[in-house]
């Protein structure tokens, strides 16, 4: 199954907003042409990071993290059981659950804030069935006791 990460928009807004009234104080400061370059900077920049998607896969004999850029992937990178080493279940903030995958080689990878939060779930069968060690922090623990 495909798990994508759930959109920041308001955090995107407020950046926006910040941007918006960062220009007539800017004005008072810098010649026009500065002001142009920086709005068309802070433009860019806003196009980019909200066009930017994340997506892990739950293969039946493998896992899939990928990065996308206006749907285009930039990062791809393919798990397969032998592979990883360990899956560490942690919590993240207050009642949700993540996982960090480490590798044999390579950087781990977190899995947090997917959509559905059914992939901590799934990810933890993947494990049971493959065989892969796994670490549950005490706080996952508690999460699990509390059915969150």
């Amino acid at each position: 199954m495909v798990y994508k990460v759930k959109s920041e928009g308001p955090i995107l807004r407020t950046i926006i907003t910040l941007y918006a009234c960062s220009l007539p104080i800017l004005g008072n400061f810098f010649s026009e042409d500065v002001i142009y370059i920086y709005f068309g900077l802070s433009f860019l920049l806003i196009i980019l990071t909200t066009n930017i998607q994340f997506e892990f896969t739950i293969g039946d004999s493998f896992l899939l993290d990928e990065r996308l850029l206006f749907r285009k992937s930039l990062y791809k990178k393919r798990m397969d059981p032998k592979e990883i080493k360990q899956i560490k279940f942690t919590r993240i903030g207050w009642k949700r659950k993540g996982a960090i995958i480490q590798m044999e080689k390579g950087l781990s990878i977190h899995i947090t804030h997917y959509t559905p939060v059914s992939a901590i779930a799934e990810l933890m069968e993947f494990a049971h069935k493959y065989e892969i060690p796994i670490e549950k922090t005490r706080d996952f623990k508690i999460l699990e006791k509390w059915k969150m």
